[in-house]
């Protein structure tokens, strides 16, 4: 057989990540989540666990197919990371907002931890938890929900190129914090080294 000529991988001078997928995550209902960073949305896709046939369901974020409560804008998510739903909670998903698009705009702003009541049905988000991290993440970041019923959420990417990532109570109060001496893509909190579920503090 002969050799066949490659597509030339770049069709332009510069590259354009249009999209950046950065997380992909089961849904309850055997759906997945994708977060798309440099559209500022989180997709779900007719996966149907494995049955489905790929095509978008809904988009989450400014511009989408949502209603936010409360209806200001400045409260949806950007250049996201880590979306996931609480564990056995019924539609309450979390996410690390970077806030890059705020940032712009606002060079105080700040990355936050935020976690949405979704309605599929009523096409609505409610913001139920949007927790200042008081600082700016420009990239990365996870968050996660702990079994006691506080919120872990990291901030990856420090503009000194550091990390931090801290464990919130329900008040928006840390309560512990550490600091990486590098960027972290995604952190989770442990109750031992030898913990085998995470979150499971």
């Amino acid at each position: 057989m002969p050799a066949q000529r490659l597509p030339a991988a770049q069709l332009s001078p510069t590259a354009n990540d249009w999209t950046h997928g950065n997380a992909i995550e089961a849904t309850p209902d055997g759906n997945l989540l994708v977060s798309l960073r440099n559209q500022d949305w989180i997709v779900k896709i007719n996966y149907d666990s494995g049955e489905g046939n790929g095509d978008v369901l809904w988009r989450l974020g400014n511009g989408g197919d949502f209603a936010l409560s409360p209806a200001n804008p400045a409260m949806w998510f950007s250049h996201q990371h880590d979306p996931r739903y609480e564990p056995l909670s019924t539609g309450r998903l979390m996410i690390l907002d970077n806030g890059n698009i705020r940032r712009e705009t606002d060079p105080k702003a700040t990355s936050r931890g935020q976690v949405y009541q979704i309605d599929e049905q009523a096409k609505t988000a409610t913001v139920v938890v949007n927790t200042d991290l008081a600082r700016y993440s420009l990239a990365l970041g996870s968050a996660e929900k702990l079994s006691n019923g506080n919120c872990w959420f990291d901030a990856g990417f420090l503009p000194d190129a550091s990390g931090v990532a801290d464990e919130f109570d329900s008040s928006g109060r840390s309560v512990f914090s550490i600091r990486t001496a590098a960027p972290v893509y995604r952190s989770y909190r442990l109750a031992t080294m030898y913990s085998p579920v995470r979150g499971s503090r």
